[in-house]
């Protein structure tokens, strides 16, 4: 779903903030986990086992830190080598079986593997808050919701930007209230991230479509 298409705009957007705001304050990050599962399954519906896996693996090493602090490297380095090499196989694997049958003259098949939308923006965010956790920059989140939130919030996990946990899991834990000078400021900064998108990075988006898969042909 793409934050100018009709669907999101219309539909969606204003759908989740009607339940959002209408729900208690104990289920409002449950709302917009759901949501945000809904948003990222709208077009990666088969990858979002891959997302889920992400979500409960940091988890746990994020409580395996807190709670083992003995092994808290341990524990670190098995999320990052486990994440970056989900990250690694969806990226690279076909690259590097080309490369291999190249110089091996091997003929072993392509994977043909998609690339889940947002799993660098993700990936990344995952670590970096394992790394803040293990050097006691941010606290370990023990909430199953508001970390599943963090990590699959729908306003960055498919284009960023990438959140530090000690910047964004405190905004989901505030209480939020609906304001109607807020409302206004926000539906300001919405059309004009809505101009920059569809004026600017589409029609930039164009120029580079056309010359980037064929730069051979340019000076």
């Amino acid at each position: 779903m793409v934050f100018s298409s009709i669907p999101f705009l219309y539909y969606f957007l204003p759908a989740v903030l009607a339940v959002y705001f209408l729900t208690p304050r104990k289920g409002k990050n449950a709302v917009l986990l759901l949501a945000s599962l809904i948003f990222y399954g709208w077009g990666e519906l088969r990858l979002l086992p891959l997302m889920a896996f992400t979500i409960l693996l940091c988890y746990v090493c994020g409580l395996g830190i807190e709670r083992s602090r003995k092994r808290k490297k341990l524990w670190l380095l098995a999320s990052i080598v486990i994440s970056v090499g989900l990250l690694g196989v969806f990226k690279y694997a076909d690259f590097f079986i080309g490369s291999l049958n190249a110089v091996t003259g091997l003929k072993i098949p392509l994977l043909h593997l998609a690339l889940p939308v947002g799993i660098s923006f993700y990936t990344f965010a995952a670590i970096s808050y394992l790394i803040d956790a293990a050097r006691g920059d941010c606290e370990v989140e023990t909430s199953f919701i508001d970390f599943a939130l963090f990590l699959n919030f729908f306003a960055t996990v498919t284009q960023g930007p990438i959140c530090r946990a000690g910047a964004l899991l405190p905004q989901l834990k505030a209480e939020h209230r609906f304001d109607a000078a807020r409302t206004v400021q926000a539906l300001r900064l919405l059309a004009l991230g809505l101009f920059k998108l569809v004026a600017v990075s589409d029609v930039l988006g164009l120029l580079v479509d056309e010359v980037f898969p064929n730069y051979g042909s340019y000076g």
